[in-house]
């Protein structure tokens, strides 16, 4: 009998007596589900996730240290998304960089492991970054947290991979679509869950980055569907934090005969 032959006999009958060959398992994936023409929404995992490519809404930021904010406080119809951003310290100041409407509020914060990474954008374009000062120009909206997840659809190595707790984040994916998530309510989850998801096929994020979560954690939603009903989620979460990213719809474009 032919070795061949025989290699491939002897490997079918350990197969049959372990049951060791089995198939893997495929991982289950879900499908977004359109809430408009320029956003839509996902559940997956532990994650809950929006994304939009920006084309009827732009990403700010509000930032108010004495007050601080929450989310669920936001009246203004025109914000349809709002969510925590900055890590803060105990007396409620946000760390590192905040670039509202062109204007630099906060520089970067330099030191430690933590706050690895910038969000900007600039002129409907944007990035997830490193704390590279120079790719600071002509930023319209820009805001500082981390560690960053995952640089060019790679995982970065997590300090602490066993620490689970409510989390929050954003990434942008192949297509440079804006992805916003949060766990999804009571649900914890370590950094490296975060990003198995997060590299999903069907959310396929290029950079991602951790934002403040834990008892800040929080997410509003009231936006529009196409049949002139609203869709809204919170995760009924009213922490006030100093920062909030959000998504506030572009003016209507008027068109002069």
């Amino acid at each position: 009998m032919p070795f061949l032959i025989r290699f491939y006999i002897i490997i079918s009958l350990t197969c049959l007596s372990t049951l060791s060959c089995t198939r893997k398992s495929v991982k289950k994936t879900s499908s977004w589900q359109t809430i408009n023409s320029d956003l839509s929404v996902l559940k997956q995992d532990k994650l809950i996730l929006y994304k939009t490519a920006l084309k009827n809404y732009s990403p700010e930021i509000l930032v108010n240290n004495k007050e601080k904010l929450s989310s669920l406080e936001i009246n203004d119809e025109n914000i349809i998304l709002a969510i925590n951003a900055n890590f803060f310290d105990e007396n409620s100041h946000a760390l590192g960089l905040l670039i509202n409407d062109s204007k630099l509020i906060k520089k970067i914060h330099r030191g430690g492991s933590v706050l690895t990474g910038l969000f900007l954008y600039r002129d409907n374009s944007m990035l997830i970054s490193d704390r590279n000062p120079t790719l600071l120009k002509d930023t319209i909206t820009g805001f500082q947290s981390g560690p960053r997840l995952i640089v060019n659809n790679k995982k970065l190595k997590i300090k602490n991979p066993k620490s689970t707790t409510y989390r929050s984040g954003v990434c942008i994916d192949k297509k440079q679509n804006l992805i916003i998530y949060t766990t999804k309510n009571l649900t914890t989850a370590t950094l490296p869950e975060v990003q198995e998801t997060l590299l999903s096929p069907n959310i396929d994020c290029k950079n991602a980055l951790n934002l403040d979560g834990g008892d800040s954690t929080q997410i509003r939603v009231k936006a529009k569907k196409e049949n002139g009903e609203y869709f809204e989620f919170n995760n009924y979460n009213n922490t006030k934090v100093p920062v909030l990213f959000i998504l506030r719809k572009k003016p209507a474009v008027k068109f002069i005969p």
